[in-house]
């Protein structure tokens, strides 16, 4: 019994076999006589084909006259036939193996870079820590300020802790005479910029004042600030104005045994330029 797979074989193919087989018929090799019963269609969908092989009729007296016998003819035309089927079946898959199912094409995105921790920042000098420390003395500065003008008692303010030299004096000499006269601070001062200007580092020699500073321009905002009385009135020039700039000089005297928290101004100039935008 040969099972045959429905629509397995191509058109190509049956041409081949049968022109085989008249070629085979043309030279004297008689085929054998198949004759194909339909069978029933199996689990796999393949028709099975009884193929019934019926004898081949005695030879005519011209036949007999071949080279050939009938059995080396039969022969022959089975081998023929055999091969012919085994081409054929070739192409018939496994029973089990189904087709390879094709893979939908997916496009592989690379994963999603992993941040490297970011580089630690790279130490400061010398000088930027110094800059760092006199600015953040500079913010302080104000705060004192402020706060002394606004409570002032019998005694004056100790502003030793911000200031030194000759700014020290100004302020002290200005907190006296406000002392004196009862006027008071009303509101604090904005500084909406501060510019580091300048870095001189040179200890050379504190006694005459060669120490480390810092110049830093202020711009300040005293929009907000009033100084009044002992009756509330205010004693602020109409003329004053609003914004400005100042520069200070921060220096250390301590270098050598303080050098981040020995910063103090020691100067304070008025500077002519032209006014920051005030703080909103």
């Amino acid at each position: 019994m040969v099972r045959i797979p429905v629509g397995c074989v191509s058109g190509s193919w049956w041409s081949w076999s049968w022109g085989r087989a008249h070629t085979l018929l043309a030279r004297g090799v008689r085929a054998p006589r198949q004759r194909l019963a339909a069978g029933p269609i199996d689990r796999r969908g393949v028709v099975q084909m009884n193929t019934l092989m019926t004898p081949d009729p005695a030879p005519s007296p011209r036949e007999a006259g071949t080279r050939l016998s009938p059995a080396r003819r039969r022969a022959g035309s089975i081998a023929t036939v055999l091969a012919t089927l085994a081409v054929v079946s070739a192409c018939v898959a496994e029973p089990n193996e189904s087709p390879p199912t094709p893979t939908p094409a997916t496009s592989e995105s690379s994963p999603a870079p992993t941040p490297s921790p970011s580089a630690s920042a790279s130490p400061q000098s010398e000088s930027e820590v110094a800059a760092a420390n006199a600015e953040a003395l500079i913010h302080e500065y104000y705060s004192v300020l402020d706060a002394a003008g606004a409570n002032l008692t019998a005694d004056l303010p100790d502003l030793t802790n911000v200031a030194i030299s000759r700014d020290l004096d100004v302020r002290q000499n200005q907190f006296a005479r406000w002392q004196r006269d009862g006027w008071v601070q009303k509101g604090s001062t904005e500084l909406p910029q501060i510019q580091v200007q300048s870095v001189n580092l040179d200890n050379s020699d504190p006694a005459n004042g060669r120490v480390p500073a810092v110049q830093i321009d202020v711009c300040f905002d005293v929009t907000g600030v009033d100084v009044v009385d002992a009756s509330g009135a205010s004693v602020v020039a109409a003329a004053r104005p609003d914004l400005g700039w100042i520069r200070h000089t921060v220096s250390n005297y301590s270098w050598d045994t303080d050098p981040n928290g020995g910063w103090r101004v020691s100067t304070s100039l008025d500077l002519e330029k032209a006014p920051c935008v005030a703080t909103t």
